[in-house]
């Protein structure tokens, strides 16, 4: 009979192999899956902390049912350390492993695909005094599929099996390119055709071109060198290429470890985009060769992979592979197609060769280690955590820090389950604290802004935890550093102000900026100091903006910046509709109707070849304001479409102001966040420039609540929080 904590246990886990699920003052199992390695049946235990040498490593404290024996038992240790520098920027969501939390078994009598159970017990863990766990009983299923290494790679991968959900893949392959492979694949071998998919839920920021996802390949090139895959059909005798013939979808890192050789920064902005690749068996001068990065962008255009729903997959239909990316595993946008007709011998390069009727199929990774310069990412393995289920409970999206705290963001699961709000404990730095807790859509912000400042670059740390819809208990810690901000020094207030609202200057003129990037700041700034000349007259271009109302060309505008030049009462451009944050259809508070801007449209008629929104083009607006201020620290946001920038001056607003935000060139409707700190109580001078190029144009200026999470117009007199 199980104890009541293992009842209370069972009920817990495997849900979805998350590491999420703990009892305190117990040590658990987070996980257990299996999986093969060569000749051996790795059956993998995850606890929910690091577990003693002895105990843990002892077959005895391991039982199966009968015809399957425990032939070995090792602790899986050379992972990456908590206090990695990439690890603390870029936690899994839903966990690691760490050193010693991971028993390896070996066991024979397991078949492939089978369902079976073990019982754990008399496993402690490195407490002082040690917690010895439940004496539990876990069923699981066989995953059927087994691992393999290309290459010779200098640290050997591990792979854990998260039940039949997916792996955690360890690797530090060098290269995934070319004429050599390094890489690790957790695959099945099938016959004829197949549909495969699965779902990157997380990968370490590793290389430039690390390559995490699904591949379909002839052979696995086990222990096979650079020498030997590359080959040399100009050799005598000739060696024949046997780097294996492939197709690959996979997503690259959100940073990387830089690759620059004089490097100035550990970390860097990673590609951050699909690839698709293929090894065809072409050679090129005698060698293998033949890899292609390509996505198709025909019908959705390449974009970020939205982690931790990225989903892939990889079809083969007789000789012709097909790849798709998509972000929910039901809709799919496609990769790159791999006709048969591209596929050739290797042992000439040229003559056309099927596929072989037998591929090795599943996930992939490389993390491509050699293109890393920082020590911090030499000689050490890499993370990348591969699911087959939907990710159906809630996540942690983010944890953005600020000057005064913290902002969380837990998404929703794919099936609906969320947090249930009253249940939500949060610590700061070990203490417990009361957060704000709020939902919009599929997104609930927990925020925490403490009494005082915190010194840029301190290091801190927080625990959330709470209950979701389905009744299951979820926790995640995050360590973090506070970013650099700016300080309004207090010399910069004013003493009064007399008029509420804004000030706001619009101006347009019949041409197109520049030079170069229409929508740079330099060239907004030209057009907001009237610098550009007509070359017919020699003296600046007219304002063709539509200043009735305005004095001097000044609108006194009393009211918020939530501003559309299509919105939905009024708009004349293809399809009206609001964007940004706050739409006419939106829930409250975000529900207040875009608005035109203040001399839209004006009446140029010839800008970008007489386009149809040439009345919109080329505009900029000119926004000051006195804005009170509270001492303390402060998150401002602008959605735009096209750039921005804000700044603040002493006594009053002025083009060369301290800059605290900017977007310096043209983009969609997108969201803008910029940290400050107030120095002193006061009224403070304030300027938005804001340009459009040609096209769709907006614009929202707000703050964030950094208590709640809540984004706020300026000038809202319904909200009393608003500036």
């Amino acid at each position: 009979m199980k104890t009541q904590a293992a009842k209370i246990l069972a009920s817990l886990l495997l849900i979805t192999g998350f590491s999420s699920v703990t009892l305190k003052a117990q040590l658990t199992v987070r996980s257990v899956g299996s999986v093969r390695h060569g000749t051996d049946t790795q059956v993998t235990i995850l606890f929910s902390a690091p577990v003693d040498q002895t105990t843990a490593t002892t077959p005895g404290n391991y039982t199966f049912p009968a015809g399957i024996t425990v032939a070995g038992a090792s602790l899986m240790t050379g992972l990456p350390p908590a206090n990695s520098i990439d690890i603390a920027q870029n936690p899994a969501p839903n966990g690691r492993a760490f050193d010693n939390e991971c028993v390896v078994l070996t066991v024979t009598g397991l078949a492939s695909n089978a369902t079976t159970s073990v019982t754990i017990q008399g496993v402690q863990d490195r407490a002082t005094p040690p917690n010895t766990i439940a004496a539990t009983t876990i069923n699981f299923k066989d995953s059927g599929y087994t691992w393999a290494e290309s290459g010779t790679p200098a640290i050997p991968g591990k792979v854990i099996a998260n039940g039949t959900n997916g792996f955690d893949i360890f690797s530090a392959g060098s290269g995934q390119w070319a004429s050599y492979d390094e890489v690790l694949i957790v695959y099945k071998p099938i016959a004829g055709d197949f549909d495969v998919k699965a779902r990157i839920e997380f990968q370490d920021f590793s290389s430039a071109w690390a390559r995490a996802g699904v591949m379909a390949r002839e052979s696995l090139n086990v222990g096979e060198n650079a020498a030997t895959q590359t080959g040399d059909l100009a050799a005598t005798p000739p060696r024949v290429p046997t780097a294996s013939r492939y197709a690959d979808i996979h997503g690259n890192p959100v940073q990387d470890f830089n690759r620059n050789a004089n490097f100035t920064s550990i970390l860097e902005p990673g590609n951050n985009l699909w690839e698709s690749h293929v090894r065809d068996g072409a050679t090129l001068n005698g060698a293998a060769n033949g890899t292609d990065s390509s996505i198709d962008g025909s019908t959705t255009p390449n974009a970020p992979p939205p982690y931790p729903n990225a989903w892939v997959r990889i079809t083969r239909t007789g000789d012709e592979l097909h790849t798709y990316r998509g972000s929910d595993g039901q809709t799919w946008d496609e990769g790159a197609v791999r006709m048969a007709d591209i596929w050739v011998d290797p042992a000439d390069g040229t003559t056309p060769k099927p596929l072989n009727s037998t591929l090795y199929v599943g996930p992939s990774y490389g993390p491509e280690t050699v293109n890393i310069n920082p020590p911090e990412g030499k000689n050490r393995l890499f993370l990348y955590q591969v699911r087959f289920n939907a990710l159906d409970v809630p996540y942690l999206r983010l944890a953005e820090p600020n000057a005064s705290g913290v902002l969380l963001l837990v998404e929703d699961g794919a099936t609906g389950v969320s947090v249930n709000s009253s249940s939500v404990r949060l610590t700061f730095d070990g203490n417990s604290v009361t957060p704000g807790v709020s939902k919009a859509g599929t997104t609930t912000t927990v925020a925490y802004k403490a009494a005082s400042i915190f010194a840029a670059g301190s290091s801190h740390s927080i625990t959330l935890t709470f209950t979701n819809t389905i009744g299951n208990a979820q926790s995640f810690q995050r360590s973090f550093t506070i970013p650099a901000y700016l300080t309004i020094p207090a010399s910069y207030a004013v003493a009064s102000a007399s008029n509420p609202g804004f000030n706001v200057r619009a101006h347009q003129f019949d041409a197109t900026r520049g030079p170069g990037d229409e929508n740079s700041l330099v060239n907004a700034e030209e057009q907001a100091a009237n610098g550009y000349i007509d070359p017919a007259t020699g003296s600046p271009y007219p304002n063709t903006a539509e200043l009735t109302g305005a004095t001097g060309g000044i609108f006194a505008y009393n009211s918020v910046i939530n501003w559309n030049n299509n919105g939905t009462a009024y708009g004349t451009l293809g399809t009206p509709a609001d964007i940004g944050n706050w739409r006419d259809i939106n829930a409250a508070p975000y529900n207040i109707p875009d608005t035109q801007f203040p001399g839209m449209p004006g009446s140029a008629a010839n800008n970008h070849n007489t386009a149809l929104d040439a009345a919109f083009d080329t505009f900029i607006e000119e926004v000051t304001a006195y804005v009170q201020l509270k001492q303390g620290a402060y998150r401002m946001g602008v959605n735009s479409d096209d750039g921005f920038k804000v700044s603040v001056a002493p006594g009053a607003p002025d083009v060369f102001g301290l800059q605290l935000g900017v977007f310096n060139t043209g983009r969609g409707s997108t969201d803008s966040f910029f940290d400050f700190v107030v120095a002193a109580d006061g009224i403070y001078p304030f300027r938005l420039l804001w340009w459009n190029g040609a096209g769709g144009a907006n614009l929202e200026w707000f703050t964030v609540d950094l208590g709640t999470g809540q984004k706020i117009l300026l000038n809202q007199p319904s909200n009393p929080n608003s500036l």
